[in-house]
């Protein structure tokens, strides 16, 4: 990966070493190949005339220089284009009808998006159970610790101090700098839950009146 970052950096000193030799073997055979031994052409190459030591130091410069240069373009451009998929990222992760959240290692809530802000506030880098839970420590039946252990995904669900039941998807997720964190998604199913609690009390409703309806029977 290292190589991969300064590959400009080394073709241009490639392209200038090869340049040096180049010019050296066409000087020998263009104007010093007739009448001179081979040690000539090693004088060619390595201990050149002045003046054509003088060009190729300019032409050798040039090229790392070029190297230098195309390097950091290129670099500023990965930049760019990192940075406007993080905020496309980001902007579509607003939108989601659901909670998102980035959490270190150490419970902190590194990015939260408007879903989450809107539900529970402003994260300002406070840990997850202070905001979510009122807490000043960790829940005992925290698994987000897993994330940064076993790094595999789990889901569970839970009942938030807004009252409010989510499904909640945890995934493990490296940033630009390459730092493990635990990404959460949690989706509202409290409409969910009341349906099916209304459902189970109708469920036994109906029981107890046909237990009822049985027993006048007998």
């Amino acid at each position: 990966m290292r190589l991969y970052n300064v590959r400009f950096i080394i073709t241009g000193t490639i392209i200038a070493i090869l340049y040096w030799f180049i010019e050296g073997l066409l000087h020998y055979f263009f104007f010093d190949f007739e009448g001179h031994s081979v040690d000539h052409l090693v004088e060619d190459l390595f201990s050149p005339a002045p003046h054509e030591l003088y060009m190729r130091l300019i032409i050798f410069g040039l090229m790392v220089l070029f190297g230098v240069y195309s390097n950091k373009i290129s670099r500023k451009r990965a930049q760019d284009v990192t940075y406007t998929e993080r905020q496309r990222l980001y902007t579509l992760l607003d939108n989601l009808p659901a909670f998102v959240s980035l959490q270190a290692d150490d419970y902190s809530i590194r990015y939260a998006n408007r879903y989450f802000r809107e539900k529970f506030g402003s994260s300002d880098n406070k840990k997850c159970y202070e905001i979510l839970f009122n807490r000043n420590k960790p829940c005992n039946e925290c698994q987000i610790s897993s994330i940064f252990v076993k790094k595999t995904p789990f889901e569970k669900e839970l009942e938030f101090r807004n009252g409010k039941s989510y499904q909640l998807y945890y995934y493990p997720f490296k940033d630009d700098t390459n730092e493990l964190l635990a990404l959460s998604l949690g989706i509202d199913i409290t409409e969910k839950k009341e349906a099916e609690k209304l459902i189970v009390d109708e469920l036994n409703k109906l029981k107890e009146l046909d237990q009822i309806r049985n027993d006048l029977i007998r």
